[in-house]
């Protein structure tokens, strides 16, 4: 049961460290696009 518990724990954390990162990746491409997007064009 100890291994089990080891295993959901670390699930939970890799699931909520996905989530931000996803989250984040959401977030910034908008704002990062529209400020660095102009400068280089060629780089997307």
């Amino acid at each position: 049961m100890v291994s089990a518990r080891v295993f959901l724990a670390i699930f939970f954390i890799v699931v909520v460290i996905a989530s931000l990162e996803v989250d984040a990746a959401y977030r910034k491409p908008p704002f990062n696009g529209s400020i660095f997007g102009k400068r280089s064009n060629t780089a997307t």
